[in-house]
C-alpha cells in the first residue's frame, strides 16, 4: 500500500513538474527558475576560416558562463548554451540551418559566415522577431529597413568598395575588370564599386564578369582566356573563398600573374589567402604573390591578446586535438571574422542582460494567424510551425543600445543595426605572408598611418598630418574625379612578377584586329592629308601633315601599336566629310581613333577624348587687299595719329615756357612788354623747327635744354618727312574688312571650308545661313575673293589658321590677307573614344615630340612658308603713333624739368643773400600771412628785375654797410677811457 502510494507520490510530483515546465513555456520565463538560454551559431566550418569563428564563439560562451556564474544577477542567473549548426556555404543549406535552430527557440542567431543565404535568413528572423547578428554578411542590401532584426558587425560593402576605388584612383588607372560570384554577395558588392568609380572609370572602361558559384577549373580558364586578350590588367576578385582561389590558380597557370598584371582582393579572400599562406599552402603561396588585398583593418589591443593568446595554451590544443580537429589555431590564425563572431556573441548576451535586468521575459509564442486546431495543425508548413519571440522587439532595441570594447574596437551599432564606417587596410602578399602597405577611412582616403581609435592602442594621427588634398568644394577623396592628387606617398608595392615598377594597367588588346583609323578623305588641301593609290599593288597609302605627326607619336609609344588607316568619303567627290560626323562614329566605336585636322571643340570634347593639340588653331579672316588713294586735301596730317599731334604741340609749348623762364632774367631779348616776351617765346621755339632761331641763349642751362630740344625735332621732323613721302608715292593696299565685327554688320556673303564646323560658329554668331557659301580648295578661294561679292564671289573667308597659313603661301599672296586678331583659340588634335589609355600616351608622345623640335620640323616640311609671306607682298603705311617717340618725349621732359629746377634753386639761393632779403626788417611786425605774401611778391621781383640792375643795387648795398661799419668802430674806439687800452 505505501509502496502504492509512494508510486502515486511519485507520479503526481513529475505531473506537477511538467505542468509547470508548461506553464512556464506558454508564459514566459523570466529570470526565476532559468537555467539555460539557447543561442545559434551558423558557420562555414569547410572554409578557411570557419573553424577559428567556431574557436571564438565557443571561447565566448564559455566566458560568458563564467562570468554568469561569478558574478551575482548576470543574465540572472541564467547560462548560454550553444547550438552550432554548418551552413556549408550554401544559400539552401544556410536556411535549412536556420530553420534548424529557430525551431529549437534561440533568442538570437550569430551568422551567417558570408553573405550566401543572408536575405532569406534575414527575413526569416525578421519575421519571428529574432534578431540575428552576422560576423561575415558584407551585401550593403542587407542594412534595407525590410531586414529589421538583421545586426552585424562586420563591414558594409560600400565602405570597402570606396576603398578599393581609392586604390584604384591612386595609381592612376582608368580601366577595371572586375569578376565576382553570381550571388547576393558578388553581385551587389560589384554594384558598389562600380558606383565608387562612375566618376573616373567610364562604363565602357569597366568589365563585369559573373563567376557561378560552382564553377569548375575550365570554367575558370575560358573566362580569364578571354580577358587576357583584352585591355585592361587591373583585375579585381570580390568572390567566395572557393571561386576566388581557383581564379588565381589558373590566372597563375595561364601566365596573368605576371609583370604587368594588378590583382586586387576583397577582405573575405584576403584573410582566406593569408592564413592558407601562414599554413604553408604552396599552391597558394605561388598563386598570390603580389597580389593586393584591401581588408577590414583592426588595431591591435590588449583586449585581443588576453582572448585569443589562450589558443597558444598546451591545453587548448590538446582539446581541440581531441575534438578532432587535424590542425590546432594559434595566435596567428586570428582573423577579423573570428573577433567579430567573438564579439557578437557578447553583444547578444549584453543585450540578454539589460533586456531581463529591465524586467523583459523570453517566451515564444504562435504565429499570426497560425491555425490552433488539430486540423489545422496538419496542414501547417514547417515554417509555420515555428514560434515568434514575443519581446524580441525590446530585445533588439536592448542590443542596439550597447556600447562596449570588444576585441574589434568599439562596438556600437547604428539605427539601421550596422557598425559605422570601419576602416580598411591595403596588404601586399610577399613571401609567405602579408605586409601592410596603407590604409584606408572614411572621410580621410588613402593614408600611409593607421587611423585613430579612441579605444586601443594605436597612435592618433595629429590633425596635420593630411594624407588626402581635398578639391574646391571640400569634398574628400570619396567620388571625386580623376583630377584628384594624393599628397600621401604609400610604401613600394610588389606587384606581380616580383617588381615594384607600377603597372600601366592596359594593353593593346590582343585580339588580333589592328587598330582602326578613320581618316577623312579631304577634297583640298592635300598637305595635310594626302591619299593615293599605287596602281601596281592596289595599295592605298596616306600622307600629309596630320599622318607624319601621327606616325612618328606612335614611335614615341613605348609598346608596339599596330593600326590601319580607313579613308571616310564626304557626301560628294568634292565635298570632305565633317569631323562632327568622324567624332560621332568614333564615339559609337566604329574606329579606335580619328586622325586629321580635327579642331577640339566643346561638342566633339562631349563625345570623345583629344590628346595634346599638334598644331595650334583659331579663326581668321581672309579678305582681299584694295588700294586706298589717300585724302590728298589733308594729307600733310596724316603721317602722325592726332594724340601724337596734341604731344607735339604741348611739349613746343612747354619747352618754350622752359626756355623764357631760364633767359628771362639774363637775356634781354626775353624781356620787355608781356605780348613780346610770348611772342619771341613762340617764335623762338617754333623757329627750331627749321633750325632757324636768331635769339642766343645766354645761360648754360637754356643752352643744355635747346640742345637736346633739337635733337627731339631732327627725330620728328625726318620721321614726318618719311611718312608723307610714302603716303603721297607708294600705293597703299588696305584689307577689304576690318574683322569680324565688320562681317556681323555688313551683307556680303562669306566663304567657309566645307565639312568645317566654321558654319555652325558663324550661324551662332547671329549670321543668316544664306549668306554663307561653301568652298573646298584653295583655288576656290581664290576665284571666290577675286570675284568679290558684286560677282557671285564672298567678300571674306572664315578658316582655321593653319589652312589661312597654307593659303596665304600659295601664290596668290600679294592680293590676299588676314583682317581683325585671330578669335576662338584651340588646336588640332587626334581623337580617341572616352578614356582611352592611349589619349594620355598619346599625348606625351606629342608633347617630347614638342621638347625635342621633331614636331616643328614636321611643321616646316610641309607649312614650308614663314606664316607672315603674305603681309611682305604689300605696304601698308599706317600713321605713327605716340608710342616710339614716348621715349623721347620722357628725356626731353625731364631735362627741361631739371633744368627748371636748378634755375629756381640758384635764384633763391641768391635772393636770400640779396639787400632784398635784408630789408625784410621793415615788415617783421606784420602777421605770418602777410609776411609770407610780401616774401612771395619780392621774390617775384626779384625774379623780373634784370641782371645788371640788381648787381648795381648789391655793390650800392655793400658799400652803404661798409660805411655803416666803419662808423661804428671808430664810435666804439671813443667811448673807451684811456687807461683800459693801456693795461
Amino acid at each position: 500500500m505505501a509502496s502504492k502510494l509512494s508510486d502515486a507520490q511519485s507520479s503526481f510530483f513529475l505531473c506537477f513538474l511538467l505542468l509547470m515546465g508548461c506553464a512556464h513555456a506558454a508564459n514566459g520565463i523570466t529570470g526565476f527558475g532559468l537555467k539555460n538560454i539557447t543561442i545559434g551559431v551558423l558557420v562555414d566550418l569547410d572554409s578557411t576560416l570557419g573553424p577559428s569563428v567556431k574557436e571564438s564563439v565557443e571561447l565566448a560562451i564559455s566566458d560568458i558562463n563564467q562570468l554568469a556564474t561569478s558574478e551575482n544577477g548576470w543574465l540572472n542567473g541564467s547560462l548560454l548554451s550553444l547550438v552550432v549548426v554548418d551552413s556549408r556555404n550554401d544559400a539552401f543549406q544556410a536556411a535549412a540551418a536556420a530553420m534548424e535552430l529557430l525551431n529549437q527557440e534561440v533568442v538570437s542567431i550569430i551568422g551567417p559566415q558570408s553573405t550566401t543565404g543572408s536575405h532569406f535568413v534575414a527575413h526569416m528572423c525578421s519575421t519571428l522577431q529574432v534578431p540575428i547578428i552576422s560576423y561575415g554578411a558584407t551585401d550593403p542590401a542587407l542594412s534595407e529597413h525590410q531586414y529589421t532584426f538583421f545586426l552585424r558587425l562586420s563591414h558594409n560593402d560600400v565602405y570597402q568598395m570606396r576603398a578599393v576605388a581609392d586604390f584604384i584612383r591612386y595609381y592612376g588607372w582608368r580601366t577595371v575588370v572586375a569578376l565576382y560570384t553570381d550571388d547576393d554577395y558578388g553581385a551587389n558588392g560589384i554594384t558598389a564599386l562600380e558606383d565608387a568609380l562612375m566618376q573616373q572609370v567610364s562604363p565602357s572602361m569597366f568589365r563585369r564578369e559573373r563567376l557561378p558559384p560552382d564553377i569548375d577549373r575550365d570554367g575558370v580558364g575560358s573566362v580569364l582566356s578571354r580577358l587576357a586578350m583584352m585591355e585592361s590588367r587591373i583585375f579585381v576578385v570580390h568572390a567566395q573563398e572557393s571561386v576566388g582561389l581557383r581564379v588565381l590558380e589558373e590566372a597563375r597557370y595561364l601566365g596573368m600573374i605576371d609583370s604587368g598584371f594588378v590583382w586586387i582582393v576583397t577582405d573575405l579572400l584576403a584573410y582566406s589567402i593569408e592564413m592558407l599562406m601562414r599554413r604553408g599552402d604552396m599552391r597558394v603561396v605561388r598563386a598570390a604573390q603580389g597580389l593586393v588585398g584591401i581588408r577590414r583593418y583592426v588595431p591591435p589591443s590588449e583586449r585581443q591578446k588576453e582572448v585569443f593568446k589562450r589558443w597558444e595554451q598546451p591545453s587548448f590544443g590538446a582539446e581541440m586535438i581531441r575534438r578532432g580537429v587535424a590542425m590546432p589555431l594559434i595566435w596567428g590564425d586570428v582573423n577579423v571574422y573570428a573577433m567579430c563572431a567573438y564579439d557578437s556573441v557578447w553583444l547578444a548576451a549584453k543585450g540578454l542582460d539589460e533586456h531581463l535586468r529591465n524586467g523583459g521575459s523570453i517566451g515564444f509564442g504562435k504565429q499570426k494567424g497560425e491555425d490552433s486546431t488539430e486540423e489545422g495543425e496538419g496542414n501547417i508548413s514547417a515554417l509555420g510551425q515555428l514560434k515568434v519571440l514575443r519581446e524580441g522587439r525590446s530585445l533588439r532595441e536592448a542590443m542596439l543600445r550597447m556600447n562596449f570594447n570588444g576585441t574589434i574596437g568599439p562596438v556600437q551599432l547604428n539605427e539601421n543595426g550596422d557598425m559605422e564606417a570601419v576602416p580598411f587596410e591595403i596588404v601586399n602578399a610577399v613571401g609567405r605572408g602579408m605586409r601592410v602597405v596603407g590604409y584606408w577611412q572614411d572621410g580621410v582616403g588613402i593614408s600611409a598611418l593607421p587611423p585613430p581609435e579612441a579605444c586601443c592602442d594605436a597612435p592618433t594621427i595629429p590633425a596635420d598630418e593630411s594624407t588626402v588634398t581635398l578639391d574646391a568644394d571640400g569634398r574628400n577623396s570619396i567620388g571625386l574625379k580623376d583630377t584628384m592628387k594624393f599628397q600621401v606617398t604609400l610604401p613600394d608595392v610588389v606587384w606581380p612578377g616580383g617588381g615594384t615598377q607600377v603597372p600601366r594597367g592596359w594593353v593593346i588588346p590582343q585580339n588580333g584586329r589592328p587598330l582602326m583609323i578613320g581618316v577623312p578623305k579631304r577634297a583640298g588641301y592635300k598637305e595635310l592629308i594626302r591619299e593615293s593609290v599605287d596602281v601596281h599593288t592596289n595599295v592605298t597609302t596616306f600622307h600629309g601633315f596630320c599622318i607624319n605627326v601621327f606616325e612618328a607619336a606612335i614611335r614615341y609609344l613605348p609598346y608596339a601599336v599596330t593600326y590601319q588607316f580607313v579613308s571616310v568619303n564626304g557626301m560628294s567627290e568634292n565635298s570632305t566629310p565633317t569631323y562632327d560626323h568622324l567624332i560621332s562614329r568614333l564615339a559609337n566605336q566604329e574606329f579606335d581613333a580619328v586622325v586629321g585636322d580635327a579642331m577640339i571643340t566643346k561638342k566633339r570634347l562631349d563625345m570623345v577624348d583629344f590628346t595634346q593639340p599638334y598644331i595650334e588653331s583659331g579663326l581668321e579672316i581672309i579678305v582681299p587687299l584694295v588700294s586706298v588713294r589717300p585724302n590728298t586735301r589733308w594729307a600733310f596730317l596724316q603721317p602722325f595719329t592726332p594724340a601724337l599731334w596734341f604731344t607735339i604741340g604741348g611739349f613746343f609749348l612747354f619747352t618754350g615756357a622752359v626756355i623764357w623762364m631760364l633767359e628771362h632774367k639774363s637775356n634781354s631779348a626775353f624781356r620787355g612788354y608781356v605780348s613780346d616776351q610770348i611772342i619771341t617765346s613762340l617764335w623762338f621755339i617754333f623757329s627750331t623747327l627749321f633750325f632757324a632761331h636768331r635769339e642766343k641763349t645766354n645761360s648754360f642751362l637754356g643752352r643744355f635744354v635747346v640742345i637736346i630740344w633739337l635733337f627731339v625735332v631732327l627725330i620728328i621732323t625726318s620721321s614726318y618727312t618719311a611718312s608723307l613721302t610714302s603716303i603721297l608715292t607708294v600705293q597703299q593696299l588696305s584689307p577689304s574688312m576690318l574683322g569680324i565685327h565688320s562681317l556681323l554688320v555688313s551683307d556680303a556673303p562669306i566663304g567657309y571650308q566645307l565639312g568645317s564646323f566654321v558654319k555652325e560658329y558663324l550661324i551662332d554668331l547671329g549670321i543668316k545661313p544664306e549668306r554663307l557659301v561653301p568652298l573646298y580648295s584653295k583655288a576656290m578661294y581664290a576665284k571666290a575673293l577675286r570675284l568679290g561679292p558684286d560677282n557671285g564671289g564672298v567678300a571674306a573667308i572664315v578658316d582655321e589658321l593653319p589652312y589661312v597659313q597654307l593659303f596665304l603661301a600659295s601664290e596668290a599672296t600679294d592680293e590676299f590677307t588676314t583682317a581683325g586678331q585671330e578669335f576662338t583659340k584651340s588646336g588640332w588634335a587626334f581623337a580617341f573614344p572616352k578614356n582611352s589609355q592611349l589619349t594620355s600616351d598619346m599625348s606625351e608622345a606629342i608633347l617630347r615630340m614638342s621638347e625635342n623640335g621633331e614636331l616643328q620640323k614636321i611643321h616646316n616640311l610641309w607649312f614650308n612658308s614663314p606664316e607672315d609671306k603674305a603681309n611682305d607682298s604689300h605696304v601698308n603705311s599706317s600713321q605713327l603713333d605716340f608710342k616710339p617717340f614716348s621715349g623721347l618725349f620722357m628725356i626731353s621732359g625731364l631735362v627741361s624739368l631739371f633744368c627748371l629746377l636748378v634755375h629756381i634753386t640758384r635764384l633763391l639761393k641768391e635772393f636770400i643773400r640779396s639787400k632784398a632779403w635784408n630789408d625784410g626788417s621793415s615788415i617783421s611786425t606784420s602777421s605770418s600771412l602777410s609776411r609770407s605774401a610780401q616774401l612771395i611778391k619780392s621774390f617775384a621781383l626779384y625774379i623780373d628785375e634784370p641782371v645788371n640792375r640788381q648787381n648795381m643795387h648789391n655793390r650800392k648795398s655793400m658799400h652803404n654797410n661798409k660805411e655803416s661799419m666803419e662808423m661804428a668802430i671808430s664810435h666804439m674806439l671813443d667811448a673807451t677811457p684811456v687807461s683800459s687800452l693801456e693795461r
